[in-house]
């Protein structure tokens, strides 16, 4: 959301239309790579942890 909104912001103060995509994909990719570093930190945290299955 936050890409979407700064590339409508860019497109309200420039005139165009497509810096909503741009930014849009931006944000996305920004979100994944957090995913994926989330992901990989509580992957990590989990081994050699406890036992309590």
């Amino acid at each position: 959301m936050v890409g979407y909104g700064a590339g409508y912001g860019i497109d309200l103060l420039a005139g165009t239309q497509g810096w909503r995509i741009v930014g849009l994909f931006f944000g996305l990719a920004g979100g994944l790579l957090a995913a994926t570093r989330t992901l990989k930190r509580v992957a990590w945290n989990g081994k050699g942890g406890d036992s309590h299955t």
